[in-house]
């Protein structure tokens, strides 16, 4: 899939393109040797590759795991941390956290949705300077997500890109 991505980004000068890696990708250093050879092969699309990290499988070796995320973040990576919010602390730098779904879900049982929302975007922004909710499916629903602090949005029915939230008047702008 790496390579896809690398193809694609080597096509269009002007995409930025993530791909979704597990912590098996970070099991051992030859395991990792793969990934890094194929980013080291074209180190000139690095800046433009994100690496989205899925937060909710345990890492064997996290130590192993954060050494492995700084060498690609050496190479002008960026590391997106998905699923944030469940349970885990991953101890790495990101430069975007995701937060999942429920996180952002107004329900009619849950009588402050904003204090939660904003207790797990605090402790996103702590870790990285892009804090993205997913599954804002919606234009009513992105006054929770703004108002807790988050930085962008994303949501498969409101849109299939990411959207950065306005402060001033709440209306979303493509970025």
């Amino acid at each position: 899939m790496l390579r896809l991505v690398l193809d694609e980004l080597e096509s269009d000068p002007l995409a930025a393109l993530g791909c979704h890696l597990s912590a098996d990708n970070f099991s051992s250093a030859e395991t990792w040797a793969h990934i890094r050879d194929q980013i080291a092969a074209r180190s000139e699309l690095a800046p433009r590759l994100i690496l989205d990290i899925d937060a909710t499988s345990p890492f064997a070796d996290t130590a192993l795991a954060r050494d492995l995320l700084s060498e690609a973040r050496a190479f002008g990576c960026r590391v997106a941390l998905d699923g944030f919010g469940c349970g885990r602390s991953l101890g790495f730098e990101a430069d975007i956290v995701k937060i999942d779904a429920p996180f952002a879900i107004v329900s009619s049982c849950d009588p402050d949705p904003l204090s939660i929302l904003s207790l797990v975007v605090g402790r996103a922004a702590g870790a990285a300077g892009v804090v993205m909710v997913e599954g804002i499916e919606a234009v009513d629903q992105l006054e929770i997500p703004r108002l807790s602090g988050a930085t962008h949005v994303r949501g498969h029915n409101f849109s299939k890109s990411i959207f950065q939230l306005l402060t001033s008047d709440g209306r979303p702008r493509r970025v």
